[in-house]
């Protein structure tokens, strides 16, 4: 977690813990601020090819599972457990 992270991935992740129903956020309600772009009527869409150079792809070795994805958006951190 010590890599940079993109805006473009973050707002894209923002998006879709929002927007997806059985999401993150939707458990607590979501927290929107009037600059976000999930509030825009486009959204915006990032290709794959445009954020595969820093997405750092992780597995380790013997793991059979991993837990749901939690988003730490004031770290900056998507946090992952494996067992």
């Amino acid at each position: 977690m010590g890599r940079p992270v993109s805006q473009h991935a973050l707002l894209l992740l923002q998006c879709v813990l929002v927007l997806w129903p059985a999401g993150v956020a939707s458990r607590r309600g979501p927290v929107l601020l009037p600059e976000s772009p999930c509030h825009k009527t486009e959204h915006p869409v990032v290709p794959h090819s445009e954020m595969e150079s820093w997405i750092f792809r992780f597995k380790a070795e013997g793991t059979v599972d991993y837990s749901q994805l939690t988003f730490d958006p004031g770290q900056n951190e998507l946090i992952v457990g494996a067992r």
